[in-house]
């Protein structure tokens, strides 16, 4: 007798929604007690990170005790839209060097850096994305406030004056 041939295994069309794609988007260490340069890639809609290393509370996990066991949350969106929440960490969630007030969401883009504590920044990255003229420099002194509107850049420090010598 011949073997009876296998049925041919063929992916069910119109079974089930389609899934838009996630942007490739990740986390990259700019300074702090974490290697600049690591990255950590957002690869669902919703993607908590803090300290915390209890199953089901963070999908990405800081093992620095300043930063909150849940410290905050990211969202991206198929249409490339990313968000961050600040999940009521104790030292705050800061993006381009601006606090976010507990629970607050914000908007970030490619070339934001992200503040979890002195011991972490973090800047979102997105392969073949150019990171935006206007993102905070690495000090984090600019950033939007409150409804997207930037804060005002400090004035530009001004040069000691020359001492003029006093003639009679």
């Amino acid at each position: 007798p011949e073997p009876i041939p296998e049925p041919e295994l063929r992916p069910a069309v119109g079974t089930g929604p389609v899934l838009d794609p996630l942007p490739e988007t990740h986390l990259e260490a700019v300074s702090g007690w974490i290697t600049p340069g690591e990255r950590w890639r957002l690869f669902k809609p919703k993607m908590s990170v803090g300290g915390s290393k209890d199953p089901g509370d963070n999908d990405i996990v800081f093992d620095i005790k300043q930063v909150s066991s849940r410290h905050a949350l990211f969202e991206l969106y198929p249409s490339g839209d990313i968000w961050v929440t600040d999940l009521g960490a104790r030292n705050g969630t800061w993006v381009n060097g601006r606090q976010l007030v507990a629970k607050e969401r914000c908007k970030i883009k490619p070339g934001d850096q992200i503040k979890l504590s002195q011991q972490l920044m973090l800047r979102v990255v997105r392969p073949g994305v150019e990171a935006a003229p206007d993102v905070a420099s690495d000090k984090g002194l600019s950033g939007a406030g409150p409804g997207g509107a930037r804060a005002p850049e400090p004035a530009p420090e001004q040069p000691p004056k020359a001492d003029k010598k006093k003639t009679r």
